[in-house]
């Protein structure tokens, strides 16, 4: 969503399977899903565009917050690594600056998420719709893993 209202190209966006979110649980080294964008090289594009990469990245976290009050415990932690990588920040950066750039990307998520909600909606439908999810809120069809692509994203986005 964030990504393509910024222009940031991408490819899809993935869930992991409840068999695969069980090592995500159990401390292993399993990633629960995210975006994955058309290059892996960080470094070549966040120094130039900041504020989008931040942004892009909390997005998902600030949504969860405005929506349930929290995120998932560590849940910013695989973001904010791929947000120092790209940036080229190392321990040295201070906690203050890194804070104040988050708290900045806070300040212009929030309103944008509340406009962008219908959207968000659409793309949180079709996901369920996928996962086969029954009207108790129970998944009834999730053995795979879980994938829209860049777009199926922009059309439900788009689709007013």
């Amino acid at each position: 969503m964030i990504a393509h209202a910024r222009g940031i190209e991408f490819v899809d966006i993935t869930i992991a399977h409840p068999g695969a979110l069980a090592e995500l649980l159990g401390g292993g080294p399993a990633v629960a899903g995210g975006l994955r964008l058309t290059t892996a090289d960080h470094r070549s594009w966040m120094p130039h565009r900041a504020a989008d990469a931040v942004d892009m990245l909390m997005a998902g976290h600030v949504a969860e917050r405005l929506t349930y009050q929290h995120y998932l415990p560590d849940g910013p932690a695989g973001d904010l690594r791929i947000l120092a990588e790209g940036m080229g920040w190392d321990r040295d950066t201070e906690r203050e600056t890194i804070a104040a750039v988050l708290e900045s990307s806070r300040g212009r998520l929030e309103p944008e998420l509340v406009q962008r909600y219908p959207a968000i909606k659409r793309i949180v439908n079709e996901i369920g719709r996928r996962l086969g999810v029954d009207q108790s809120g129970s998944y009834t069809s999730f053995d795979t893993t879980l994938q829209l692509h860049a777009d199926e994203i922009i059309a439900l986005i788009e689709n007013q």
